[in-house]
């Protein structure tokens, strides 16, 4: 009985790697209706819209851990949703195929999307992000345009800045920050060697920091 057992494994398992290595195409309808009938392929289209679309940070650990008032916030590294140098950020495309127009680096659009938009100068009002609480507060609402927090903190509320930290979140040229520590893996981890907390940098050289 062992002997057929082994012959019948056996078979089935050469003709299953038969039957995968003679062909790679996909199934046009579920393999449970192949005998059936030929059911048309299911595409499914989404889109997104809940609360979190409009925060401009990505991972819970971004306020889990506090990082608005340090280096985590400002750097890709910690914060998912901020600015990766490493990445080309090409301009979105149009419902009839054409592109949105660049943003002109000293009048991009709050809302890049809005044309009635009010406008950032990034060289000096840049801000990481906004709330009803910082210093300047969101800019006012419009007609066609309705601003919301994008920093939520854990407990549902908006995140608030602190003034005496040295990034008190306030209006200043647009920034990133480059990680040149030895614990990348330990980033965003909430552990000692999580260096997405600092708030020391080294300016344009590297020094002894973990940030330039």
């Amino acid at each position: 009985m062992k002997f057929f057992r082994k012959i019948l494994v056996t078979g089935i398992c050469g003709f299953f790697s038969f039957a995968i290595a003679g062909s790679n195409e996909l199934s046009q309808a579920p393999l449970g209706f192949l005998a059936v009938s030929q059911a048309k392929p299911n595409i499914f289209f989404i889109l997104d819209d809940s609360g979190s679309m409009q925060s401009s940070a990505l991972g819970d650990e971004v306020t889990i851990n506090g990082y608005q008032n340090t280096i985590g916030y400002r750097s890709s590294l910690c914060n998912k949703s901020y600015y990766d140098p490493s990445i080309i950020y090409p301009v979105p495309v149009k419902h009839d195929g054409t592109h949105f127009p660049q943003q002109p680096f000293t009048q991009a659009l709050y809302n890049g999307f809005a044309s009635d938009s009010v406008t950032v100068n990034l060289s000096s009002e840049f801000m990481p992000w906004r709330t009803p609480l910082t210093v300047p507060a969101l800019p006012s609402d419009t007609v066609s345009v309705k601003y919301r927090s994008d920093c939520i903190a854990p407990s549902g509320t908006s995140c608030v800045f602190d003034p005496n930290s040295p990034f008190p979140n306030r209006l200043e040229a647009a920034h990133y920050f480059v990680y040149t520590g030895d614990k990348r893996g330990n980033l965003g981890d909430n552990s000692a060697d999580d260096h997405c907390k600092d708030t020391l940098h080294d300016l344009g050289t590297r020094g002894s920091r973990n940030w330039t």
